[in-house]
């Protein structure tokens, strides 16, 4: 089970450009929030400063690529010491329009040339690896070199922006897609062992376990036949899932049980009752019970908000 596949899945990432740059020196431009969204910005020419929430001023350079995993606010300028302004007041401004160009400066100083765009997914299929994200994961053109294939799909978006041929955006989407899939495989390579949920798949024990729930979430899963599949022992096995997930190996399984219940919903020729057998569920007033102790929502309440 390729578990990364079957989250990102489940997640329906959907990619958008929203905007290629020419900014000229002095700029600043502050991004706001956006909860259901990891956004990413590849830099042509001239570099910028991040600012994050936590008031880090990062430098990105000339081919760096930085992703906001989770959509947290962050602010872009030419200097740390910039001026900032909305991104929607900027765009308001400059009567930008989609696909075009975006201009925007308060001087003739040094351009910065950008491609910024967002992958969306749905709001109520959170999955606890998004939040073992940081607010940020800055490739630097210096770790490229081992990375072939961001180079080759960078070209391919530079292109694809500027001469806009028939299938453009589509092709720029998919790119986009395939880049943030790669850049959470860098991260996860290279991200602190500590990290929760990174670190349970780069467990080989708790790994194991959590395959079997994605595998087989129908199955009448106990503490016991799941500390079996890892190899450990119950007591280890609950106290290590729990120090590298954050919570219990059952209710992870709960979790995802409601998560994949989620995607049966939308199809409305799928009974109520036959999405809780789908899941693992016998009875249906007990799925019920979960699905809104978990979402908030009954499950046809879900079904027709989705509709």
């Amino acid at each position: 089970m390729d578990i990364l596949s079957d989250i990102l899945d489940h997640l329906n990432l959907k990619a958008s450009l929203y905007f290629r740059t020419d900014l000229a020196a002095p700029w600043g431009i502050n991004v706001p929030e956006y909860r259901n969204v990891a956004r990413f910005h590849i830099v042509f020419t001239e570099g910028f400063w991040l600012k994050t929430e936590k008031d880090e001023n990062i430098k990105i350079n000339p081919g760096d690529i930085v992703f906001i995993p989770r959509g947290k606010a962050h602010s872009l300028r030419d200097q740390p010491e910039s001026k900032v302004h909305n991104l929607n007041d900027i765009i308001e401004r400059a009567e930008y329009k989609a696909g075009e160009l975006l201009k925007y400066g308060e001087g003739s100083g040094k351009r910065t040339k950008l491609i910024c765009g967002h992958l969306e997914f749905e709001d109520q299929n959170l999955h606890p690896l998004l939040s073992s994200f940081p607010d940020y994961i800055h490739i630097k053109h210096s770790n490229k070199n081992n990375l072939s294939w961001l180079n080759i799909a960078l070209d391919f978006i530079d292109f694809e922006s500027i001469h806009r041929e028939p299938g453009a955006t589509s092709m720029i989407n998919r790119l986009s897609e395939v880049m943030f899939i790669q850049t959470l495989r860098y991260y996860m390579k290279n991200s602190p062992t500590d990290t929760l949920f990174l670190a349970a798949l780069n467990d080989r024990y708790i790994r194991k376990s959590i395959e079997e729930i994605h595998n087989n979430p129908r199955k009448k899963w106990k503490l016991n036949d799941l500390a079996k599949v890892s190899g450990l022992s119950r007591t280890i096995y609950a106290e290590r899932f729990n120090k590298l997930t954050g919570t219990t190996p059952i209710h992870y399984l709960t979790q995802w049980r409601v998560e994949k219940a989620k995607k049966f919903l939308k199809n409305e020729s799928i009974s109520i009752d036959d999405v809780a057998l789908q899941v693992g569920y016998s009875a249906g007033t007990s799925f019920q019970k979960t699905f809104k102790k978990l979402t908030g929502l009954t499950p046809s309440a879900y079904r027709k908000s989705m509709h």
